[in-house]
């Protein structure tokens, strides 16, 4: 069978999934406030005008921008504040957190243990970002946040994939292979879906579409191979400090860098770099853990 009849099937297949577990279309308000961002001049009192008309959207947005996932020094108290404090990209962003887990959750799919690996590789990606000065912070946010989000669909929809679940947040290639032969899809192109019906940018789709896929060359143009880069960076940075509190354990970084030169070579980093990176994830989820 041909790679293009593969896709067709493939992706027929994820439409299938995401129809039968009901996930609804971008929330009304966030497409509003997505609009106003992007103008050219924004509105910030017509953007918190919107936030406020929704109370609970309101409470969950300031819990997020006071979290540490935003290490904002003091403390938020309205909406306003979180507007300032943020800015406009990252206040969309703790906007679009609180909503895509409402809509996962409104339909009984997603665990604190699923919530809590998107947002803190959502969290060490914009953090490589900044570092790196490789992609904007905010759209390896939102990479983050937004990469693994079929796999609670996938959990709803198939009893046995709770099989597949490590592997696929470790983003271990077999995942893809074991749920195409099962599923006749994959999680990855199910998230390229839902991502592209919630309107994010088509690069960041295209990267969610191709995420467990180690040759980032497949991408063509820098914009996306240095965004996958960054993802691929933060998915260790996180799995190593899981394999640590878990087991004790350290991670092997000369392994990993052997295996994904690619990556190192097009972030034109070397070891000494990937061991900041993880001793700053382990700084960062020591925080977290504080907080919870």
């Amino acid at each position: 069978m041909s790679k293009v009849l593969l896709d067709r099937r493939e992706v027929k297949e994820a439409v299938e999934i995401i129809k039968s577990v009901g996930v609804p279309s971008q929330p009304k308000i966030v497409h509003e406030i997505f609009q106003e961002i992007n103008k050219e001049d924004p509105n910030a009192t017509r953007i918190a005008q919107l936030i406020s008309k929704d109370m609970g959207l309101s409470a969950k947005v300031l819990k997020i921008a006071n979290s540490p996932f935003f290490n904002i020094k003091e403390s938020v108290r309205s909406v306003d504040q979180a507007l300032m404090v943020l800015g406009l990209k990252n206040f969309y962003n703790t906007v679009l957190s609180s909503t895509l887990r409402d809509s996962l959750n409104s339909r009984g799919v997603v665990s604190d243990h699923f919530w809590d690996h998107s947002m803190i590789v959502g969290t060490i990606s914009a953090h490589i970002a900044k570092k790196t000065a490789a992609a904007p912070e905010e759209e390896a946010y939102m990479l983050g946040l937004f990469h693994d989000c079929s796999i609670a669909l996938m959990l709803k929809r198939f009893s046995n994939y709770v099989q597949v679940y490590d592997m696929a947040i470790e983003q271990d290639k077999a995942a893809v292979l074991i749920e195409e032969r099962r599923y006749n899809t994959n999680h990855c192109i199910a998230g390229f879906l839902v991502a592209k019906s919630w309107h994010l940018p088509d690069h960041i789709c295209r990267v969610i579409q191709y995420h467990h896929e180690q040759n980032i060359d497949i991408h063509s143009d820098i914009e996306k191979r240095r965004l996958a880069s960054i993802l691929f960076l933060a998915e260790f940075c996180w799995l190593a400090y899981i394999t640590n509190i878990n087991s004790g354990k350290d991670s092997d970084e000369g392994r990993w860098v052997e295996r994904h030169e690619n990556i190192m070579f097009e972030m034109d980093l070397d070891i000494d770099d990937l061991k900041d990176f993880k001793e700053d994830t382990f700084d960062i989820l020591s925080k977290l853990e504080d907080y919870n």
